[in-house]
């Protein structure tokens, strides 16, 4: 079920929460495993994407020890992206979750997982971008993270880059256009039809 759920998430959002209660009814028949521990920040994620932090953070943080216990290669770039970009900053300052990101990103490759390594590449990137750093600092920042995007191939990553570094073109005065993403990095125009 894991291994479907990046596909749910982009193809059938609505199913996601029918594949959480799966893997929970699941761990509670057979018992927790090393594949627990990112279901547990799945549920996590969906408590506190309602509204319920307390609860999500400590769903988040079963992940978290479960991984301890049950270190497997490639979880824990799945999980702490859940931890670090989705979960913690209801509890901690952003700046605090930044640095981490970046950590689990190199873990992530290095373990061979590179769709959640560079997820947390990319959320490393995005809080920068928005916790007030110096926009310029971030072009310098993207173009490497683009690079590594194409030549792993990662689509939905890289066209996230992608828009964020011709949006900092728009807000920097670096782009023709202020109020549509068309330039060196990104057209609006031309990925509209892709996107749909």
């Amino acid at each position: 079920l894991l291994a479907v759920d990046t596909p749910f998430i982009y193809a059938m959002p609505e199913r996601i929460p029918s594949l959480i209660y799966t893997m929970l009814n699941i761990i509670s028949k057979y018992g927790n495993s090393y594949v627990s521990g990112p279901a547990y920040t799945w549920h996590a994620f969906f408590l506190c994407f309602g509204k319920q932090y307390h609860e999500g953070n400590l769903f988040g943080r079963l992940g978290v020890n479960l991984l301890k216990k049950y270190p497997y290669p490639g979880m824990a770039s799945k999980i702490m992206d859940f931890q670090y970009a989705y979960l913690l900053h209801w509890e901690v300052p952003v700046h605090d979750l930044i640095a981490p990101l970046k950590d689990y990103y190199r873990v992530g490759m290095q373990e061979g997982n590179f769709e959640w390594g560079l997820y947390c590449l990319l959320n490393h990137s995005l809080l920068r971008w928005s916790t007030g750093k110096p926009l310029d600092d971030y072009l310098t920042e993207v173009e490497p993270s683009i690079a590594i995007c194409k030549s792993k191939n990662h689509e939905i990553t890289l066209l996230m880059f992608l828009m964020f570094a011709e949006s900092t073109c728009n807000l920097t005065g670096k782009s023709a256009s202020k109020t549509q993403l068309e330039g060196k990095w990104f057209s609006e125009e031309k990925m509209i039809s892709t996107l749909e």
